[in-house]
């Protein structure tokens, strides 16, 4: 291991080894390959082994950082930036939000930053390398991840990131943003409000249809086809043309039936039974109280995404939106808008005390890689949770 090192990561010396892979799709990107490998430069072989084996390897991993998301750093700074005179400031070039195990290796999914995703565009990074504890300094078998960097010197012959990265990244989002009608650079609070609102229409207008969600397109098409023959149907009972609006066949059969009923003999050519109009008039009146379902039902789901409710406060949004419009948008409009943090349920962790006894097989093997005894790891993972739940 190099000379300087984090003191306070608490890794046993030599025992972290860093290996540079470019193998990504998207923001889905290959740490480590299944199996046993060799670096370029003479280490190795290390072992991940088969994708049981490479699941153990995750979840010890997961174990260790607890609630703390792995970073990606620039050349390995995260190491080299807390100490005076070397390297940088360890600042993230992006977070891994999942790691899954593959037939072919351990993967992540990250999130990179703005300034990141810039820099693989422009070719100033290329490569991503993991850094791992093994057995041994120098071969063994795995035991857990810690991070990973943006590098430019690959230890294995792997493609690089950037040429897969630029061509998925970017155009794709492009398109979905425009198919939403957003603008470029919408944030991503926005999406989603958008493609809620799209499936908010869809279900309620899958509703009026009668159908189930499951319908497909031509099912979709015949049911719109037939809902306006039958309002065609319903315009020319009460002499309008078939384009007339909702309101004015209402008002057309109000005055048709006010006047069959001052006539004991009206004229079958002028007139249209109550039966049909009554039917006409439920109908319209489902079709409105859809609709406005779908206006609180979206109004709802942005006063969430905003910040401005809590999602306990959805059936109460609902109601009151419903009831009055008004009301619920000078509620919206004057509360503030809450942080993610606040929007989230509490969730206090449990206390328990962790042992030299108490501690796996799998934390007695990475005890052992990292140099410590099984007492100075246990009370590393005491202190960690302890940690964890003043938060």
């Amino acid at each position: 291991m190099p000379k300087h090192v984090n003191p306070s990561l608490n890794f046993a010396a030599g025992q972290l080894v860093a290996l540079a892979l470019g193998d990504s799709g998207s923001i889905w990107i290959k740490l480590l390959p299944a199996g046993t490998f060799t670096a370029l430069d003479g280490r190795g072989p290390f072992r991940t082994g088969d994708q049981a084996a490479m699941q153990k390897i995750i979840d010890r991993t997961l174990e260790r950082a607890g609630s703390t998301e792995l970073m990606i750093d620039y050349d390995h700074q995260l190491l080299y930036g807390p100490v005076q005179g070397v390297g940088g400031t360890a600042r993230a070039a992006g977070w891994i939000k999942e790691l899954q195990a593959r037939p072919d290796g351990i993967f992540a999914r990250v999130e990179f930053t703005p300034k990141a995703t810039q820099m693989i565009r422009d070719g100033e990074y290329r490569y991503v390398s993991p850094l791992f504890a093994s057995t041994d300094k120098q071969k063994g078998d795995i035991l857990a991840l810690f991070n990973a960097a943006l590098v430019n010197r690959p230890a294995l012959d792997m493609p690089a990131i950037a040429a897969a990265f630029s061509q998925t990244q970017e155009e794709p989002m492009e398109k979905i943003l425009k198919s939403l009608g957003l603008k470029d650079g919408a944030s991503e609070d926005a999406i989603v409000a958008a493609i809620g609102g799209l499936v908010a229409v869809q279900t309620a207008a899958l509703a009026a249809l009668g159908l189930e969600a499951t319908a497909k397109p031509e099912d979709v098409a015949g049911g719109i086809t037939a809902l306006a023959a039958e309002h065609g149907k319903f315009a020319d009972a009460v002499g309008l043309k078939p384009d007339a609006k909702a309101e004015e066949i209402v008002a057309a059969a109000s005055t048709a039936v006010a006047s069959a009923k001052s006539n004991d003999k009206p004229d079958p050519a002028k007139f249209v039974p109550i039966e049909q109009v009554t039917a006409l008039r439920d109908e319209l009146k489902g079709l409105r109280a859809e609709v406005d379902g779908e206006k609180a039902t979206a109004a709802v789901d942005k006063a969430i995404v905003d910040g401005k409710l809590v999602p306990a406060m959805r059936d109460w949004g609902l109601d009151l939106f419903k009831s009055d419009r008004q009301a619920f948008e000078k509620f919206v409009d004057g509360a503030p808008s809450l942080t993610a943090a606040q929007r989230r349920p509490a969730t206090p962790p449990q206390a328990q005390e962790v042992t030299a006894a108490s501690l796996t097989p799998d934390q007695r093997n990475l005890a052992t890689a990292l140099g410590l005894s099984a007492e100075a790891y246990a009370k590393t993972l005491q202190e960690e949770r302890n940690q964890e739940a003043l938060h």
